[in-house]
């Protein structure tokens, strides 16, 4: 048995509202957050490493060091190295919850036995008359169902913390909807829709109010027509933007990068940058963020004044691969403070660029 197969979980996973409802963590941590309480249920704790995560889940490790880095940040977990070198991550003791005494809610909520049968039976049985010849493009119950089963207990997990139409039990129409987004997808897609959606749906300083099923979630387009664009797209995290759905009387003015620092468009590309680094494409710095993007602008600057480059996106480059070099393995979350400091600018940026051969 190869190490990604030892590691595949064999318990449900559970995300406490704490964790859910945390604005500072990005989607894919909270997701995260319960795939390490499935595995902490074998052992008592995780022992995956971030290649595992990152293979899991279709990212780069460094995301993934991020998203432990910011759980730990939080406090939802804590990590150690043992004797044999090995990172162990546990499930910090005010949300360690003793899941093996729980009943399994998946035994409730997942897919009885009986509509599988039956679902089954409609789509793989010979000769069933409401299946056409050319089958291939039908969705299949055996292909996602796993995928099927998180996503359907992940929206569950919203119930009781809310405005929400939470489920007993998973139905054909809901299959049917989740499938045909999977072709499109990831799950991890789907999901950090689904805490988005949750996000602006259930805080009172947002004014969003359609309260759908499942099945409307995923399907309901902006357009009759059969290939007009589905609403539930506006959540996906490439497309995501909390600040417009926030109602007038809670909107900050953040300030205007045309009208700070002494390059704002530079400014512009280091925040667009340090997004994409994250894993959070509609990042937009806080109030008390900005003037670090904005002081790292300067240092920048002044650095790179003289050298024979004088390329701006070579100088971000040089940047973030440094701070991937220097932090990237070491599961610290980088913030806007990593890119203004002076431990940055004055030693570290120095001794990397010099180990490069770059002067």
């Amino acid at each position: 048995m190869n190490k990604k197969e030892e590691s595949q979980p064999s318990y449900y996973a559970i995300i406490p509202a704490d964790v859910r409802y945390d604005a500072s963590l990005p989607p894919n941590a909270k997701l995260l957050y319960g795939e390490i309480t499935a595995l902490c249920n074998q052992k008592g704790y995780c022992w995956a490493s971030n290649k595992y995560f990152a293979e899991l889940y279709g990212v780069t490790k460094v995301s993934v060091s991020t998203w432990i880095s910011a759980l730990a940040e939080r406090g939802y977990i804590q990590t150690e190295v043992d004797k044999g070198n090995i990172r162990c991550i546990y499930i910090k003791d005010s949300y360690n919850t003793d899941l093996k005494n729980l009943e399994d809610p998946l035994k409730k909520s997942l897919i009885p036995n009986k509509e599988i049968f039956k679902y089954n039976n409609k789509y793989n049985t010979k000769g069933n008359t409401k299946v056409d010849n050319n089958t291939s493009n039908e969705p299949h119950p055996s292909k996602n169902k796993e995928a099927v089963e998180v996503i359907f207990e992940f929206w569950n997990s919203y119930k009781s913390t809310g405005r929400w139409q939470s489920h007993r039990k998973l139905t054909h129409d809901m299959v049917l909807a989740i499938m045909e987004n999977l072709k499109s997808y990831s799950r991890e897609d789907i999901c950090a829709a689904i805490d988005n959606y949750a996000t602006v749906l259930q805080k009172e300083e947002y004014f969003w109010d359609h309260i759908w099923p499942l099945s409307t979630f995923l399907t309901v387009k902006y357009e009759k027509r059969k290939d007009g664009p589905k609403k539930w797209w506006q959540f996906l995290p490439e497309n995501f933007m909390k600040s417009r759905y926030l109602r007038r009387e809670n909107r900050k003015e953040l300030p205007d990068p045309d009208l700070v620092g002494p390059n704002p468009e530079l400014t512009k590309k280091i925040i667009r940058r340090y997004g994409l680094y994250i894993g959070r494409r509609d990042y937009t710095p806080l109030p008390h963020e900005f003037p670090k993007f904005v002081e790292a602008t300067k240092r920048m600057m002044d650095f790179y004044k003289g050298k024979p480059c004088q390329d701006v996106e070579v100088w971000i480059t040089d940047l973030f691969e440094y701070l991937d070099d220097r932090y990237g393995n070491s599961g610290d979350l980088i913030s806007p403070g990593h890119l203004c400091s002076d431990k940055t600018w004055l030693n570290d940026m120095p001794q990397y660029l010099k180990s490069l051969g770059v002067s």
